[in-house]
């Protein structure tokens, strides 16, 4: 599953690009809650980069009650 990241009116609307059959490199971008990309220019992670991601900021707790987000490098 693949959703593009779409602009209109000037403005980006952010839609998370997974990819199911995406490869595991361990290594994430950490953001906030504002649309950035990867040094590819993409806004995109596998499910297994997600699922590490999401288990890391579990098990480390940097960020309680706060919005992330975590895109692939």
């Amino acid at each position: 599953m693949k959703i593009a990241v779409v602009v209109a009116n000037g403005k980006a609307a952010r839609k998370i690009i997974s990819e199911a059959d995406g490869i595991r490199t361990g290594e994430y971008i950490l953001a906030g809650e504002e649309f950035i990309v990867n040094s590819k220019g993409e806004s995109v992670i596998s499910y297994a980069d997600y699922a590490i991601a999401m288990v890391d900021e579990i098990e480390k707790g940097n960020h309680i009650r706060q919005r992330i987000s975590v895109l692939g490098k």
